[in-house]
């Protein structure tokens, strides 16, 4: 055998046995990036081209050598696109990997094969055919169609824009990167040089392509590149997107608390250049904060918050500490982020010193509200003495329009004293003087002294008053006896007032083997679903505008809501606009009453 056929052979049965290295290798790492299906195909189309490229060289008859020749092409034609793709999907241009952009690529390869199936008819491949002697053994020696040129143009484009890609995601990537990128460069050129052998028909070499055999070295080199520096994990064009736009500093820790990664905001905050940290000890990286290294220099996973002393002042920031493990769950470094909250600090302290003087304006303002309720009562009980002494005769004859006019004194005097007793009662229950007295007591009394107390005002309005007790007999009851009757006139006396008609309902029964209640139903305008929580809340009302036409200071339902959570009960209100309300209290039926959902 020839010497010089020998050795071209054996060098193609090494190519294809590592191109299917390669192949397999990609294959093994498939999920861990998209590009790494085009490069496993086009390692493929390689060793597919080397293989039948020696049977090619190793054939001795024309009709032989055009059959290799031809299977050849099913690889050969695909190289170019899949480089290409594998290109775009590692410069982070995934654009391309979509089947509207990458399909397209293919038509040109499909035509060739099928027009190197008709090349017998048309000649658009190969013109002419023969087997050239000339050199140290025959090869094979076509004269070229017209698609070829077409399609070597086409393929020729193709490889173009995946180097300038590639050599412009070299460029464009972080200094302390690049060094990191030399063998994909290396790898890029791989295939013009061996096509500017083949061109210039060096010597020995005239007649044979080593495109292949380049292709391969390049797959080989670049996936070298790939595991020397883990390129597989993050791409420094994707980490260039990713980690330096983000306004958190981070600092990647190799086993040894070297850095092996940091970004911008990191490096603001330490006032370094990147090339003064990479490979450098976190100890002296972070040398003006001896205690941060010495607090965390071991440890592995740390969530906390540390102050700092930079070259801005004082700063806070939530330290971040991860370890940072490898395919077989072993710890080989650590992240640690650093997010500056040094402004949510500051709010979190202008909030607290608000809420401090809220507090104080709360207290401030429940102690105004009971003094002025004090000195007001003593005054209005007087007015309210002596009108009724006068309107009794006690201090002398009246006529019938004084005694008219005393009884306008009299209800306004009332009411401007129950507006009173409400600011007394919940400014005790805003400071926590208030007192329970719970006891057991018969509900019907309760019931009887209620409706005669409002009897009056809701005959007033043509309403009438229906009461129901549904508790077996002896039908006591537990709670603070004075509290309950407070409640159930103010719920009473809310029904009369926003009631123009109807029943005004008053019901006990035992809503559970925990827990009794009294029920208030009216059949008024009802409240919106919106305000079922509102109308709990202190000086609110649904009507809050200066016309509104029921009175009062909007506390007799929180201090309802308040005095019946105080005795360990609950409020349910059930109510639709036009269809009534109805507010029930639950109340527990002793001291050891369980606590359940009310």
């Amino acid at each position: 055998m020839n010497s010089q056929l020998a050795f071209i052979s054996i060098v193609l049965g090494i190519t294809t046995v590592l191109a299917l290295g390669v192949a397999l290798i990609s294959w093994r790492r498939r999920r861990e990036a998209v590009w790494v299906y085009p490069f496993m195909l086009a390692a493929l189309a390689a060793a597919w081209w080397s293989f039948f490229f020696i049977l090619e060289l190793r054939a001795t008859t024309l009709e032989q050598k055009i059959i290799w020749a031809q299977v050849q092409y099913f690889a050969i034609v695909f190289i170019s696109p899949l480089w290409f793709l594998f290109a775009m999907g590692y410069t982070n241009h995934l654009r391309w990997f979509r089947a509207s952009r990458a399909l397209p690529l293919f038509i040109v390869p499909v035509i060739t094969i099928v027009l190197l199936l008709a090349n017998e008819w048309y000649q658009l491949i190969w013109q002419t055919v023969s087997i050239d002697v000339s050199g140290s053994f025959p090869v094979f020696d076509p004269t070229y169609g017209m698609w070829f040129w077409f399609y070597s143009a086409y393929s020729y484009f193709l490889l173009l824009s995946a180097t300038v890609a590639l050599l412009l995601f070299v460029y464009r990537s972080p200094k302390p990167y690049r060094q990191q990128n030399i063998p994909l460069i290396v790898g890029v050129l791989l295939p013009w040089a061996a096509n500017l052998i083949y061109l210039m028909k060096f010597s020995w070499l005239s007649n044979i392509d080593l495109s292949p055999v380049a292709f391969v070295v390049s797959a080989s080199v670049i996936l070298w590149s790939i595991f020397r520096f883990q390129l597989f994990d993050v791409v420094p064009y994707a980490r260039r997107l990713t980690v330096d736009a983000m306004q958190d500093g981070v600092i990647v820790l190799d086993a040894q608390n070297r850095v092996v990664d940091i970004n911008q905001a990191a490096l603001t905050m330490v006032a370094v250049t990147m090339s003064e940290v990479i490979g450098k000890s976190i100890a002296t990286i972070l040398a003006d904060w001896p205690d941060l290294v010495e607090t965390y220099i071991d440890v592995a996973s740390v969530e906390t918050e540390i102050k700092l002393d930079t070259h801005e002042g004082d700063r806070y920031f939530s330290l971040n500490i991860l370890p940072l493990t490898n395919s077989r769950q072993q710890v080989n470094g650590r992240l640690i982020i650093f997010h500056d909250i040094t402004t949510y600090k500051a709010a979190q302290k202008e909030l607290a010193q608000a809420r401090d003087e809220a507090l104080e304006a709360s207290r401030v303002k429940t102690e105004l509200l009971s003094r002025v309720s004090h000195e007001l009562r003593t005054p209005l009980n007087v007015i309210l003495g002596y009108t009724e002494m006068l309107q009794e005769g006690v201090l002398g004859s009246i006529n019938e329009r004084q005694f008219s006019a005393m009884e306008k004194i009299l209800v306004s005097s009332r009411f401007l004293t129950q507006q009173v007793n409400d600011l007394l009662d919940f400014s005790s229950i805003e400071v926590g003087s208030i007192e329970i007295h719970c006891t057991h007591f018969p509900i019907s009394e309760i019931m009887v002294q209620v409706v005669g107390s409002v009897a009056e005002a809701a005959k007033e309005k043509s309403l009438s008053l229906s009461t129901e007790i549904i508790i077996e007999p002896p039908a006591l009851v537990y709670g603070d006896r004075e509290r309950v009757v407070q409640i159930l006139t103010n719920l009473v006396d809310n029904a009369i007032k926003f009631s123009n008609e109807g029943v005004i309902r008053l019901s006990a029964f035992q809503e559970n083997a925990h827990y009794w209640a009294m029920a208030v139903s009216d059949q008024g305008p009802g409240i919106p679903a919106t305000a079922h929580d509102l109308i709990f809340e202190p000086f609110r009302q649904i009507d809050g505008s200066m016309t509104r036409i029921h009175g009062g200071t909007g506390l007799g339902l929180a201090i309802v809501k308040q005095l019946t959570e105080h005795m360990g009960g609950a409020v349910r209100l059930i109510s639709e606009v036009g269809q009534g309300s109805t507010f029930v209290i639950l109340l527990p039926n002793g001291p050891s009453a369980e606590a359940i959902d009310i």
